[in-house]
């Protein structure tokens, strides 16, 4: 009784056995191309009679499994394009200058630039990606950090998925700066795990979900790592919009965690960062200006730490309201947010800005970020220029930022044809 298998177990196993089957000897290069002028003629008849009894066999398969699964398979061919070879080298450069932070960051000058080498292949909707990524400090000797990148994602209709080592630049969500920082994700440019997407042409509807093991797999039982997630939807085309998103960082390690004085008692610190938001785009509805956006934001955080000798601190709830103001005309713009809240970042004084990875002036209960900027972009190309002062209640602060991105994937693309 155990051994049988059922009618649905057995469309289950065809289908995917069809599926592997019938796409996986499509892989090698097309003979059509492999083959000399004698013989391109009867490759291609064959590869014609091939195609016919794949379509056939998928026919079977859909209509087969109609009753257990709607979902089709994204190991569908693209009879245009069924694979390609995918090559690159991202450039980026980032030039930050902050003077008067003392009250609350360190003042600072950073210049480097990254290199992002990559090749891959494209197939039936999925990609296989294996790179590296450089960055350099100037001045300092070659490379200042680096790693390796390699991925396996895929695109079903709406669905993307990636797995492995993954530039966060494929991200969807736009997160808060009490999140991240610019100069904490040029430096740390990298996911490793597992990243979902909902992203339809019309956007009208964007999520995604980030599940990131950046700790490794540590000693003494120690682990480090991070889930995050993001929700957008839109209203009268996309006039109106509301969202949220949020960022949860569980870190146990108390080698790290000592740094507070406590000596190894203090050995997991959890942080939660949360965003609530309502805004309105008048974009489409101004003739002259390229944006104008008003968002309301619900913004804050909760942090407990956890010790040896008394368990759980009790949670703090840090939480504050945030009103941003975007315009822009001509790449010339104005970003300006406004917090009011509690100070947040409980522990900044005991583990700095590198286990914080947000703006450290939102300590400040009354904060506001005004920056202009002029930024110029096309498909392949991104620079922005940036004056921006931070108003504390300590003090008032000066950065200077220049970012530059080149995507010469895009650009071959764009030179060479898809």
């Amino acid at each position: 009784m155990h051994n049988k298998k059922s009618p649905f177990k057995k469309q289950i196993f065809l289908f995917f056995a069809l599926c592997f089957f019938g796409n996986a000897k499509q892989l090698p290069l097309a003979p059509e191309i492999l083959a000399s002028p004698a013989t391109s003629k009867e490759a291609a008849e064959s590869l014609n009679k091939n195609a016919q009894k794949d379509a056939g066999a998928k026919e079977e398969i859909s209509t087969s499994i109609s009753q257990g699964s709607t979902t089709p398979s994204i190991l569908r061919k693209d009879p245009k394009r069924p694979y390609r070879l995918l090559y690159g080298m991202n450039f980026d450069f980032f030039l930050d200058n902050t003077e008067e932070s003392q009250a609350y960051w360190p003042t600072r000058t950073l210049f480097a630039g990254s290199i992002k080498p990559e090749i891959g292949i494209e197939f039936y909707n999925q990609k296989l990606l294996f790179g590296g990524y450089f960055i350099q400090n100037m001045g300092e000797k070659f490379p200042s950090k680096g790693g390796i990148t390699f991925s396996y994602s895929f695109e079903h209709n709406a669905w993307k998925g990636y797995f492995g080592i993954f530039p966060k630049k494929y991200w969807i969500g736009k997160y808060s700066k009490l999140f991240y920082r610019k100069d904490f994700l040029f430096f740390n440019p990298m996911s490793s795990g597992i990243l979902f997407q909902y992203d339809p042409k019309d956007q009208n509807l964007q999520a995604e979900l980030l599940f990131d093991w950046y700790g490794g797999n540590l000693a003494k039982r120690l682990d480090e790592f991070l889930v995050q997630g993001y929700l957008n939807k839109n209203f009268f085309d996309k006039v109106f919009y509301l969202g949220g998103s949020f960022l949860l960082n569980h870190f146990k390690n108390d080698e790290f965690l000592s740094l507070d004085g406590s000596h190894g008692d203090t050995y997991l610190l959890d942080r939660l960062y949360y965003e609530a938001y309502v805004g309105i785009n008048l974009e489409s509805y101004t003739k002259v200006l390229d944006a104008l956006n008003l968002k309301l934001s619900a913004l804050g955080s909760i942090e407990r730490k956890r010790r040896l000798s008394r368990g759980n601190d009790p949670f703090s709830n840090l939480w504050g309201s945030q009103v941003q103001l975007i315009t822009q005309y001509k790449g010339f713009g104005v970003d300006n947010r406004f917090y009011a809240g509690k100070s947040q970042m409980l522990y900044f004084s005991q583990y700095g800005e590198n286990f914080y990875s947000g703006l450290p002036f939102y300590r400040s209960p009354l904060y506001d970020r005004l920056e202009l900027y002029y930024e110029y972009k096309n498909d392949y190309f991104t620079g922005r220029f940036s004056f921006i002062t931070h108003f504390t209640q300590k003090t008032t602060g000066w950065q200077q930022m220049l970012t530059i991105s080149l995507n010469t994937h895009k650009l071959f693309d764009k030179l060479f044809g898809k």
